[in-house]
């Protein structure tokens, strides 16, 4: 069944242009936080600074979450242009929704632990007693989750129902 219309159209071409534009400030963030070391200030524990080797290994556990949300952009574009194909409820859209909510779920993950891994890294060499455990855990990453949850239920929903509307198309 095909679902088109100008309104889903403009929907998918807005998601996909989001999706793109996600996808390059992820890319460019390991060159921009590379030049310019302040950029990871507000990734580190209050008044700790990171410098060579750290400062390189911080940046690298930086770049988990935002690879994993550069897995969660590429799936979104998939999915607004099965949209704006008016391919909603084909077989590969409840498969889209559950890679892009794994993805999703996979990144909100990474966003919990990376800040407590760079806190651990960025504090490695500090003199005993100064080492800081850095957990952070708002409405952000709460958010992250819960949308990443729903996005897997939703799919798994979707793919239920279609399997029960051919069921019920075979008995007929």
């Amino acid at each position: 069944m095909n679902v088109t219309g100008k309104p889903l159209e403009r929907l998918s071409l807005a998601g996909r242009s989001i999706a793109v534009i996600g996808a390059l400030m992820v890319a460019a963030w390991p060159v921009a936080a590379g030049l310019n070391p302040a950029l990871l200030a507000p990734l580190l524990p209050p008044g700790v600074t990171v410098e060579g080797a750290l400062r390189w290994a911080a940046l690298g556990a930086s770049l988990v979450p935002g690879v994993l949300f550069l897995g969660a952009m590429i799936e979104a574009f998939r999915l607004f242009g099965l949209l704006g194909r008016g391919e909603a409820f084909s077989t590969a859209m409840p498969r889209s929704l559950e890679r892009l909510a794994l993805w999703a779920l996979a990144s909100a993950i990474a966003g919990v632990v990376t800040p407590t891994l760079i806190g651990l890294i960025a504090t490695a060499d500090a003199a005993e007693g100064q080492r800081q455990l850095l957990i952070r855990f708002g409405s952000g990453e709460i958010t992250g989750l819960i949308v990443a949850l729903l996005l897997l239920a939703f799919g798994r929903v979707m793919r239920e129902a279609m399997r029960v509307a051919r069921e019920n198309r075979e008995f007929v």
